[in-house]
């Protein structure tokens, strides 16, 4: 009787462990898919923008060279990814993360800048990186654990600042790797 109550004890705490090892297998998973997904989402992303600039479509100073476009004038143009959700003018949502766009305020810097950060909708849960991506395709990934649609990074999350208004200095923080350029 004790050795069957023992066994038992013993199938499930095995049992348990299975379930855990499951879990986190698929968690993993899941994240993996979301990280990818998110990945392809912004390289399509960035390319649009680029597109949309190049074509011209905006050219507020009329010198022929086009600034780039707010994430509601690339969807006016059917230019957003498909799974892409529009949740405010320079917000998106899909794949468990957010997309948020920093363009320079000045059109002649529209010309020339654009900043993209993408985060988690639920660190942990949804997806476990925040990235940023610019107008030459470089991607960086950061250690910040911004979480939903209040977690909004900074134009400067990624960068140092230079002078008393954000330029972009071209120094990464110390948290902040390259992905690809």
């Amino acid at each position: 009787m004790k050795f069957k109550k023992i066994f038992l004890y013993i199938v499930f705490f095995i049992l348990l462990l299975v379930i855990f090892l499951i879990q986190k297998r698929v968690k993993v998973a899941f994240l993996t898919i979301n990280r990818t997904n998110t990945y392809k989402v912004v390289t399509t992303l960035r390319f649009n923008m680029k597109l949309f600039q190049e074509k011209c479509y905006l050219d507020q100073n009329k010198n022929n060279l086009g600034e780039y476009p707010s994430f509601s004038l690339l969807k006016s143009k059917k230019m957003l990814p498909k799974d892409l959700q529009l949740i405010k003018p320079n917000i998106l949502k899909a794949h468990g993360y957010y997309y948020t766009l920093y363009l320079p305020k000045d059109i002649t810097n529209q010309e020339n800048f654009f900043i993209v950060y993408v985060w988690p909708a639920e660190y942990g849960v949804t997806g476990d990186f925040i990235m940023h991506v610019n107008q030459t395709n470089t991607k960086l990934s950061g250690k910040l654990k911004n979480s939903g649609i209040k977690q909004i990074p900074n134009i400067d999350a990624a960068y140092i600042k230079q002078g008393k208004n954000f330029k972009f200095s071209g120094k990464v923080k110390k948290d902040w790797s390259v992905l690809s350029k």
